[in-house]
């Protein structure tokens, strides 16, 4: 989960034409073995393009529906949950830490309530505060399969197993989701029926993103969504590219996980791999945002070129 994020962090230097230092182009080639438990090329250097080439497009950019595992990394980009996953190489990447909330979980004495509480300061892209309200919406929409299929509902099972609550956008009374209660706007806590040891796992899944009511498009959210993030939706051609650009109203101060150094992220989706390798060795672009490996052509073409 915490791979994109980490290169965000290496990446930032990349100039806008492609010609620069992040690339890779005219760099020597790191090991093969350079970025096990470890970011490859690291880099505190912010600004430029963050460039990323894919042979597919995600299944959707809708948190709560998306499902791949590339797309579940790049959404970090633009969205935030009340605890993520580290955004740190290796095992480290592994650990549950806050983000929306300000410390870890208050977890009553039987395992089965769980109370965060959200920091100041954190905002919509439109600068209105993030509330718990919001992360409450957000994780209800999970309910809503109807409209909103595909994406994980984990949460669905733990917080609702009788499937008495039937979604956002069906029961639209006041109090919603009564295994989610908000007593004010910096206070969520969750009800479990019963105990979970993974619950804080699925918390930190983007499906559990904050979505705000009146943002909410429905089925049509994943073509732009609501950005909680440091960087939000300028442009969106399915299967050709998609482009971010900085959320002026994040702030890094409210953020201890995203470094948020380029100033742009672009995907440009290829129909054919071969092309896309090419591309990728010749440093037209940094990353392949899915992380497969090379085609048969790009391997042997990788190995001619970097025998040492």
């Amino acid at each position: 989960m915490a791979a994109l994020l980490s290169v965000a962090a290496c990446g930032g230097g990349d100039s806008d034409d492609g010609n620069g230092s992040g690339g890779g182009g005219g760099a020597k080639a790191a090991g093969f073995d350079a970025a096990n438990n470890k970011v490859a090329n690291a880099s505190a250097k912010k600004g430029g393009t963050l460039k990323f080439a894919s042979v597919q497009d995600a299944d959707s950019w809708d948190t709560t529906r998306g499902y791949y595992g590339m797309a579940w990394n790049f959404m970090r980009y633009y969205s935030r949950q009340l605890v993520t996953n580290a955004a740190e190489p290796g095992a480290k990447g592994a650990e549950v830490v806050p983000d929306l909330a300000k410390d870890k979980a208050e977890i009553s004495s039987d395992g089965k309530t769980y109370t965060y509480h959200l920091r100041e300061g954190v905002t919509w892209e439109d600068g209105k505060p993030i509330t718990s309200q919001d992360v409450k919406y957000g994780i209800e929409r999970q309910w809503a399969q109807d409209v909103l299929s595909g994406g994980p509902v984990y949460l669905k099972n733990v917080l609702d197993p009788d499937g008495k609550y039937k979604g956002p956008y069906k029961d639209t009374s006041k109090e919603g989701l009564k295994a989610i209660q908000t007593p004010d706007d910096q206070t969520i806590v969750f009800k479990l029926p019963k105990r979970n040891s993974d619950f804080e796992e699925m918390l930190a899944m983007t499906s559990s993103s904050p979505v705000r009511k009146d943002k909410d498009t429905k089925s049509k959210y994943g073509l732009h969504p609501f950005s909680s993030g440091p960087y939000k939706f300028q442009s969106y051609k399915p299967a050709k590219s998609l482009t971010l650009v900085r959320n002026t109203e994040w702030k890094q101060a409210s953020d201890p996980v995203r470094k948020a150094l380029p100033d742009k992220i672009t995907i440009t989706f290829f129909t054919n791999a071969d092309d896309m390798d090419n591309r990728l060795l010749n440093g037209e672009f940094d990353l392949d945002l899915n992380q497969t490996g090379l085609s048969p052509q790009g391997r042997t073409k990788a190995l001619k070129e970097h025998k040492d």
